[in-house]
């Protein structure tokens, strides 16, 4: 367990530096509410995204994103309502982002990103 916890902290490290480097301001990370987590919190323009980060060692199982489904959309709606409510000062419109992150040891990580899911 605690492979995979270090293993999708990276992931999400490496998502933040991707975000930043193609221009998107972090607001906030591993946001908890009544409803889960929300992985990364930015602002894009005049979009606050909400981003879920999967990642990788190997693609046994499938590919990052494959992991995301209906009820996972279904919870990050529903965390994404509530962060807004509690950051009522915050202004944009809301978008869901997915960055899958395939990071096999000792080369350099795919990523792949998402954006405007439709939900």
């Amino acid at each position: 367990m605690a492979n995979n916890i270090s293993v999708g902290q990276a992931g999400e490290a490496t998502a933040c530096e991707y975000l930043r480097h193609r221009g998107f301001r972090i607001l906030d990370t591993n946001w908890h509410c009544r409803y889960g987590e929300v992985d990364i919190v930015a602002q894009h323009g005049s979009d606050i995204v909400f981003v879920e980060v999967k990642t990788r060692r190997m693609l046994d199982t499938g590919h990052p994103l494959e992991a995301l489904n209906p009820h996972k959309l279904r919870r990050m709606r529903q965390v994404a309502f509530e962060w807004r409510q509690a950051h009522p000062q915050v202004a944009g419109t809301t978008r869901i982002d997915a960055i899958g992150i395939y990071a096999p040891i000792g080369r350099e990580p795919r990523i792949q990103h998402v954006d405007n899911l439709l939900i």
